[in-house]
């Protein structure tokens, strides 16, 4: 397992429940510190109740949705699905992560924190592994039978394999940061669909509000590669002005908890081949 993020871990706790010998290599050390909008929807919580991860006692429970458009708002309950719940989650990214790491230890899955998956071991045309490199620089072969590529956006190891990102497909830009707020136990999230650029040209993307139940808000924009204006807006500046534009009406404190911070997301599964005969890309890391 190349990756330890939320893809990485759903795979892992469910190879390992299932008798699989579990190695996951992970650059960095869990839990991540990593921007993050942390709403967990009806269908992702759905995911971790499989994985009998507790999300109750844990996070903060919404309830409802508000979409705002200028000066329309409606709110409303998420809807009724026969499988999926009623309700979302607000989370911590960090505590998230913990709680996935926890779980694949409890699997039986081996950790590697602080570990580099180099480049795959390459076979005759299969996958065979990962060339590691350790924390104190020494290099290693993990050998196994099947590889699961989840090392997240930019995905180094699944470029080694020859995955490319079709550049005509949609990608977004996410930024956000986390702000004291009197409305931290609202059970609404708000999802505002009328975001523009300063010219005030309309923007494909949103802005959102996650109250979080700690006495904080996250709070972020995404953009599309859709919009007109992709290439010239700023995300950092357009998440300064939706801050500014919505600090009264959500209580937001002036000073910052978290620095806003963001990065570029591959969606739509633009990122390809996902698979080949002995590995599989999961997660950011296929878009």
């Amino acid at each position: 397992m190349v990756g330890g993020g939320p893809a990485g871990a759903a795979a892992a706790i469910t190879l390992a429940r299932n008798g699989r010998r579990v190695v996951v290599i992970e650059r960095g050390n869990l839990p991540h510190q990593k921007p993050c909008g942390a709403l967990i929807t009806p269908r992702a919580a759905s995911a971790l109740t499989r994985l009998d991860l507790d999300l109750v006692d844990t996070f903060h429970r919404v309830d409802h949705v508000r979409i705002t458009s200028g000066e329309l708002s409606t709110s409303t309950r998420w809807p009724d699905h026969p499988v999926y719940p009623d309700h979302g989650f607000v989370a911590h990214r960090d505590r998230f992560d913990q709680n996935l790491a926890d779980a694949m230890r409890e699997a039986g899955a081996t950790i590697l924190e602080g570990h580099e998956a180099t480049a795959p071991i390459v076979d005759r045309g299969f996958v065979r592994g990962a060339h590691v490199t350790a924390p104190d620089n020494t290099t290693f072969e993990a050998r196994a039978d099947y590889t699961v590529v989840a090392d997240g956006a930019n995905s180094r190891f699944g470029r080694s394999l020859g995955t490319f990102r079709q550049p005509t497909w949609p990608s977004a830009l996410a930024h956000r940061g986390v702000y004291r707020s009197a409305l931290h136990d609202a059970s609404e999230i708000e999802v505002v669909v009328d975001l523009r650029d300063r010219a005030g040209t309309p923007i494909t993307g949103y802005g959102w509000m996650f109250p979080r139940g700690d006495g904080t808000v996250n709070v972020g924009v995404l953009i599309f590669s859709t919009s007109p204006s992709f290439r010239v807006v700023n995300s950092a500046h357009l998440h300064q002005r939706f801050v500014g534009e919505h600090r009264a009406r959500w209580h937001l404190d002036p000073d910052v908890v978290a620095a806003p911070s963001g990065g570029r997301i591959p969606m739509g599964l633009s990122v390809g081949p996902a698979a080949g005969p002995t590995y599989l890309s999961v997660g950011d890391a296929v878009g």
